[in-house]
């Protein structure tokens, strides 16, 4: 079983940043999605939904370093629960979509990224960005935007590439 998570919203406040004991960076942010439905009288109606988002390592400061509110990101991760003490110690749960994929599609230049103290912005290759664990799956590259250019729709129709033999689990001639 696996849980994956794709979400593509605006973020609302700028990214914090934190440490783990074990010397891990780590980032979380609220990323808030809307879609349209009709409802049961024939009208429009927005959903609007806010999403608890985490990242770690290299991404979580890029993501730090280079968001800013209002900006649109892509953010593909797995759900966690998470669990916390409430009054009279009754324990009480939230889920967090814990990213290990993240693209800026819209950096929203009007407000400067948080800093923290003295700290300089860090280069990152494309490589690094798309990395969030180094076992997360390996990502073409990051495609790169000059102001508030958007790219042409890039959806591959070609349902042939899911069909590629190493990507069969199950050997039938193996199993009969």
């Amino acid at each position: 079983m696996h849980s994956r998570t794709e979400l593509i919203g605006s973020v609302d406040e700028p990214p914090q940043i934190s440490e783990l004991p074990s010397g891990i960076t780590f980032t979380t942010f609220t990323l808030t999605t809307k879609e349209r439905a009709k409802t049961l009288n024939g009208e429009w109606d927005d959903i609007v939904d806010s999403h608890q988002i985490e990242f770690y390592g290299i991404t979580a400061q890029y993501i730090f370093d280079t968001v800013t509110p209002n900006s649109v990101v892509m953010v593909v991760g797995k759900n966690k629960k998470r669990a916390w003490s409430g009054p009279q110690g009754k324990e009480l749960f939230y889920t967090v979509v814990e990213g290990y994929q993240f693209k800026p599609i819209w950096i929203n230049k009007a407000t400067p990224p948080a800093k923290v103290g003295n700290s300089e912005k860090i280069h990152f290759e494309d490589k690094d960005i798309q990395l969030a664990r180094p076992d997360s799956p390996i990502i073409q590259h990051r495609p790169r935007f000059e102001d508030n250019e958007i790219p042409p729709d890039t959806f591959d129709d070609d349902i042939d590439s899911i069909l590629d033999p190493q990507y069969i689990l199950i050997d039938r001639e193996e199993h009969e």
